[in-house]
């Protein structure tokens, strides 16, 4: 079995030595505990607890204070989202002895995890941990993407179109990437009904309900890349739009899809409010659309949106592991009916661009729709990126790059 050196790893080692309380979230399976284990608990330094464990979770339900004086700090808690009234002590202990590295947490919903956040205030570090990213898997240093052509060339990676699709199909979950799990197919449709329905659990009551679900999945995956319509998918799949909402809320708090907004600064002759759907894992995608084959895949009328996900998300990943917040929308003037895929808008008031394509092809009308940006006012627009199959790395102008996707 092959373990993966986490880029967050530093993140979450520089926070904690600034805050009593370390909170890390993100999906299901995707190597939050073992991450804490590895860098707190295999140390030495901390004990660990999990509130999957039916004994501890009611001791923390019921009497608390005598949890921490068995379990005293420091100390990882894995799915305390499970017992969240456990944070109130927590914030006790930590005002008393007022440490930092008191307590390592870890949970998979987001929502509980948020209502905590005035109880434990500037004590405590909400980390995000995603699945594994390209360059993770490649065992390459992380990279919080930048359109800068020196850094773009140290990035050089191998890797043809097929062999990027095939890697799309594959996902970017650790079972399924370090070979404890083989059969793709099985692991997401295991990941699904005993993962993903624990997080919508309070709507899937029923057979019906879950037969529902399974088809409102499938016709979410319809969107990827693309504007959502509640309403439409509510029609298809005869659920109401109260609910539809409440899933795509669910997903999006659990970490497996993301919203991306349209970016507005009062510039474009007409506002565009509806925002665009992607998934954090392309296999989950692949799994639900039934593509095992990258070709089949390469083929479909999908593929240019499902390449496009993969991009954005290995984009978001370079961020976040390194403890980078920046923002990320489309852009779209709906009187032109022009449209860049996204822009990324960095701490320092710069503005990256970027179109993605999936052609392993370059052709000078990749760069036809990114004139869009030139009306942002009082922000630096660095160079325009198309990001697709290409093999080198391309400088069409100054300001204009063409990045293999490999490269991220």
């Amino acid at each position: 079995m092959k373990f993966y050196k986490r880029h967050i790893a530093k993140t979450l080692s520089d926070c904690a030595n600034e805050y009593s309380a370390i909170v890390v979230y993100g999906p299901r399976q995707i190597g939050k505990s073992t991450l804490l284990e590895d860098v707190f608990v295999k140390t030495g330094y901390a004990k660990s607890i999990t509130f999957d464990d039916k004994n501890i979770k009611n001791l923390a339900l019921h009497d608390p204070k005598t949890l921490l004086n068995i379990y005293n700090p420091p100390l990882f808690i894995d799915e305390f989202q499970k017992a969240p009234e456990i944070l109130e002590t927590i914030k006790l202990c930590i005002d008393k002895n007022k440490q930092p590295k008191m307590f390592f947490l870890s949970g998979s919903d987001i929502l509980p995890i948020l209502n905590s956040v005035e109880t434990l205030s500037t004590r405590m570090c909400l980390i995000p941990m995603l699945p594994l990213s390209q360059s993770e898997i490649d065992e390459r240093e992380n990279w919080p993407f930048k359109p800068d052509f020196d850094a773009m060339l140290n990035r050089k990676k191998e890797c043809d179109q097929i062999a990027i699709f095939n890697r799309i199909i594959k996902g970017s979950m650790p079972d399924i990437n370090n070979g404890t799990k083989t059969n793709i197919s099985a692991f997401y449709f295991t990941y699904i009904t005993s993962t993903v329905l624990k997080d919508i659990r309070e709507d899937i009551t029923n057979v019906s309900n879950i037969t529902s679900f399974w088809n409102f999945l499938k016709c979410l995956t319809s969107y990827v890349g693309q504007k959502i319509n509640i309403q439409n998918i509510s029609s298809k799949i005869n659920v109401s739009d109260k609910t539809i909402k409440k899933w795509i809320d669910a997903l999006e708090a659990s970490g497996i899809i993301f919203l991306l907004r349209p970016y507005s600064q009062n510039i474009l002759k007409k506002a565009i409010k509806s925002p665009k759907l992607y998934f954090y894992d392309t296999g989950l995608i692949c799994s639900i659309l039934n593509y095992i084959d990258p070709i089949d895949l390469l083929k479909s009328e999908q593929a240019g949106h499902i390449f496009e996900c993969y991009a954005i998300s290995e984009i978001y990943k370079s961020y976040t592991n390194a403890g980078l917040k920046y923002k990320i929308y489309y852009i779209e003037d709906a009187y032109s009916n022009k449209e860049i895929d996204f822009i990324i808008e960095a701490d320092n008031n710069e503005i990256y661009p970027i179109e993605i394509k999936k052609s392993a092809t370059y052709h000078d009308k990749f760069f036809s729709n990114f004139n869009i940006v030139n009306s942002i006012k009082n922000k630096k627009i660095l160079p325009m990126t198309v990001i697709c199959c290409v093999e080198n790395i391309m400088k069409i102008k100054d300001n204009m790059y063409v990045l293999p996707i490999s490269y991220l």
